[in-house]
């Protein structure tokens, strides 16, 4: 009986572990990517490289929304909303090595993983192109990270 309780407490917490493994990503801190390259003739691409192994589910998100002001990230009205973003995830399964470079083809198509929207229409005059992670608690339904899809928003991702 005593055996049994353990062998049932062991695969518990071997499932419990596996499945937090599983589910864990990458949080980035600066200068853990670099935005190495982007093209803002048709087709519009980038390319970053991770300096740090990217988890498997690792989730960043890329715009080329601008701050209007210099405050915190964080203030009120200090987005320019309007622009483009897309979510690149590490979905490939396993571990992305630390010096890999990841293009995203057309805003939308990714060298590995996988992405949701696109980032198009960048502009070689001013554009630039931001990667942060979080969720945000912004109310636009095309992007949660900014209060609105309007100049000017707020940025609420981290």
């Amino acid at each position: 009986m005593r055996k049994m309780y353990l062998q049932k407490l062991l695969a518990t917490l071997l499932l419990l572990t596996t499945f937090s493994i599983a589910n864990t990503q990458t949080t980035l801190v600066i200068g853990d990517i670099s935005i190495i390259g982007f093209n803002a003739n048709t087709p519009d691409n980038f390319c970053f490289v991770n300096w740090v192994p990217l988890a498997n589910n690792t989730v960043i998100k890329f715009t080329d929304n601008g701050f209007l002001s210099s405050s915190a990230s964080t203030s009120t009205s200090n987005g320019r909303g309007g622009e483009n973003f897309v979510t690149w995830t590490n979905s490939t399964g396993s571990t992305i090595a630390a010096g890999t470079v990841i293009r995203i083809e057309n805003g939308a198509t990714p060298s590995l993983g996988s992405v949701v929207q696109a980032l198009s229409g960048i502009s070689a005059s001013g554009d630039q192109i931001f990667a942060y992670q979080g969720v945000g608690a912004g109310t636009s339904a095309a992007n949660s990270d900014y209060g609105s899809n309007v100049n000017p928003s707020t940025f609420t991702g981290t």
